[in-house]
């Protein structure tokens, strides 16, 4: 037994992030799923476990509350933003690719109404920076009900995680401009109709404006299982699982979602458990037990934003349709043509753990490991894409490669909005959408985790209770670093 609970541990241990890298000009992140935590699951269980008589109905139900929240989110910051830097310092000419404006320069990217006016954007540097927050909130519930009667060593137990969820970008600009950028990317800034010069179309989709907030069940779990090896000492055992989504599913509005649950993927796998007791007085005993539980989760649709190759902040960029015939155009922001309906399959996912619990009399002390890791997503657009609809802006210098080009006024008092050029046109096509900034690249996480209960055995109905918290470290920054806390509660009877 001891040989194969080493076993284990260095298999979990194996994992290596040496294939990770850093983050950078992302369009959409999925953190770890609030109810895909087998610690605070199995923590204090193994004492709920002993403390059952035998002639009992055989359940234990737990509600764990808890708090979670990420914390040295700089990373997350460079993560949305790009060139892996915490801020960025955009000039004008880089704001006149995002905001359509008049400028009175050769370099404009619009042409300037007859007899100019006053232009929306000034000349004045703005810095963007983001302050990410990301916190969730709720209780734990699970229930477990051995089926010893009908085999022993057989069981099943279900996970039901009641989960708030709020996530903020926390956008911080400043200077001269950061009024127009907070409009642009909040969707605020006015539309201004074909009529109008230098006529746009507000953000509709990826934007960052105030803190969401959404309440759910993050996923059902069901797990049957059966301890093949049964013995005074320990036990192991295997299990299957089914994940059932009952999250919510990303729709892009925001670039920052609040997503409780796993997207809405179904996943199922299996699981192996086991646990050893090491030793054993009157009073007191000290266990080792660890597990591990796979998922395969399926493919699902969900809407992302992609962004455009080899250009920062590519889903913010002006596009227009080349296949509108009419003289005049909206800009509109790249986004809006390229949030899409997209399958996305997660893949792989582990969820494992490693521990001791400690118990004397009716106290319990807990200190656990857990190794959490995700595959890369596999993105597919879910509809055809035309590769000629759309032209899109790839410099911030008037040449060849602009796809929407300067239209010279007819005359005085003239005005001229956005028109594609029969040449010098970039089209936005297929291989321009940039799938890596849409997708979620491997994940992996470390958490350590320390709790003390108590269990009233004396009790016709043992009771349990107990405090604990966590601390959560990313091997990248592509998943939150987190801490948190849980107050535990459960009976067995």
């Amino acid at each position: 037994m001891q040989r194969t609970i080493k076993a284990l541990a260095f298999t979990l241990l194996a994992l290596s992030a040496q294939h990770l890298t850093a983050q950078t000009n992302k369009t959409f992140l999925s953190t770890r799923p609030q109810g895909v935590d087998s610690l605070l699951e199995r923590v204090m269980l193994q004492s709920m476990t002993a403390s059952k008589d035998e002639d009992a109905f055989g359940g234990i139900f737990q509600a764990t509350a808890f708090y979670n929240e990420a914390i040295q989110t700089n990373g997350l910051g460079r993560y949305f933003l790009f060139g892996d830097k915490d801020s960025a310092a955009l000039t004008r000419a880089n704001l006149q690719l995002l905001i359509p404006d008049q400028n009175n320069h050769a370099e404009s990217v619009l042409v300037v109404r007859a007899g100019g006016t006053t232009p929306l954007l000034s000349a004045d540097v703005t810095t963007v920076k983001f302050s990410p927050t990301l916190r969730s909130f709720g209780v734990f519930l699970t229930y477990y009900q051995d089926l010893e009667k009908i085999l022993p060593g057989l069981y099943f137990n279900v996970r039901v995680p009641v989960v708030e969820v709020e996530s903020d970008l926390g956008l911080i600009a400043t200077g001269g401009n950061s009024e127009a950028v907070k409009q642009f990317l909040s969707g605020t800034l006015n539309e201004k109709p074909v009529t109008e010069s230098y006529a746009r179309k507000p953000l509709q989709h990826a934007k960052i404006s105030t803190k969401q907030q959404n309440l759910g069940i993050a996923d059902i779990d069901l797990r049957m299982g059966y301890a093949f090896l049964q013995g005074d000492e320990g036990s192991l055992g295997l299990n299957i699982g089914l994940t059932v989504p009952t999250g919510n599913i990303p729709e892009a509005k925001q670039a920052f979602e609040a997503i409780y649950g796993n997207n809405g993927h179904w996943g199922f796998g299996a699981g192996l458990e086991g646990r050893y007791r090491l030793w054993e007085s009157d009073e007191s005993n000290l266990v080792v037990h660890a597990s591990t539980d796979y998922r395969n989760l399926f493919a699902n649709t969900e809407r992302r934003t992609f962004g455009i190759k080899g250009i920062d902040f590519g889903q913010y960029r002006i596009v227009a349709e080349r296949t509108n015939t009419s003289a005049n155009l909206q800009a509109i922001p790249a986004a809006e043509a390229l949030t899409l309906s997209t399958d996305v399959t997660p893949g792989m996912q582990l969820d494992n753990s490693a521990g001791f619990t400690y118990s004397y009399g009716g106290l319990t002390l807990d200190l656990a490991y857990n190794l959490w890791y995700r595959d890369r997503e596999s993105l597919k657009l879910r509809d055809a894409w035309n590769d000629t609809k759309y032209a899109y802006l790839s410099d911030g210098t008037v040449d060849t490669r602009f796809g929407l080009q300067p239209v010279a006024p007819a005359g005085a008092g003239a005005d001229r909005n956005f028109r594609v050029a029969d040449a010098n046109h970039a089209n936005l096509t297929h291989d321009a959408i940039d799938f890596e900034s849409a997708r979620t690249a491997v994940q992996l996480t470390n958490k350590i985790l320390a709790g003390v209960g108590y269990v009233f055995k004396e009790f016709e109905y043992p009771i349990m209770l107990g405090i604990g918290g966590h601390y959560e470290i990313p091997n990248d920054n592509n998943t939150a670093r987190t801490w948190g806390f849980f107050c535990k509660t459960g009976i067995a009877f």
